[in-house]
């Protein structure tokens, strides 16, 4: 039930009976005003980005740092070559070694980390670039040489579980 308003020489608006707008006609407000105030928008979120860099830094990390546990625990939790749990020294790894193909689909920056934690769980699932947990030392060593250098598995260069 909405009636007419006359406001601002007779226009009239529609509103419900209680004087609020329904959820359709305020989403279309909003998205009129973003788009005829485009530019304000902008600076007054520039200005909000500059006064509060290092809280939105925390909270992203934050975010970061639970999808990664995340996906760790699925893949397992542990280095698969060593046993290691450590979080600080494990990371994922491309098994097919394509690593370097699957960052280049991101543009800047040479490192997993900065690929989306989603993407890398997507394209996990999906098989087209499968992962692993190592730990830094026998993902340096999967890299570089012919066998891990820890005492648990000398697994062999490219070899999967």
């Amino acid at each position: 039930m909405t009636q007419q308003l006359g406001l601002f020489g007779g226009s009239a608006l529609p509103y419900r009976a209680n004087g609020r707008k329904s959820k359709a006609e305020l989403n279309a407000t909003i998205r009129s005003y973003c788009a005829n105030n485009r530019a304000k928008l902008r600076a007054r979120g520039k200005l909000y980005h500059a006064k509060n860099r290092e809280k939105l830094r925390a909270k992203c990390q934050r975010f970061r740092d639970g999808w990664r546990e995340a996906f760790m625990k699925e893949l397992g939790g542990r280095c698969v070559c060593c046993a290691e749990t450590y979080k600080p020294v494990l990371s994922f790894d491309h098994i097919n070694g394509d690593g370097a193909q699957h960052r280049r689909k991101y543009g800047k920056g040479s490192k997993v980390s900065r690929l989306p934690l989603g993407e890398l769980r997507r394209a996990h699932k999906s098989g087209e670039h499968p992962l692993q947990v190592l730990c830094a030392n026998c993902n340096v060593a999967k890299g570089t040489s012919d066998a891990c250098p820890c005492p648990y598995g000398k697994k062999r260069r490219g070899e999967v579980e």
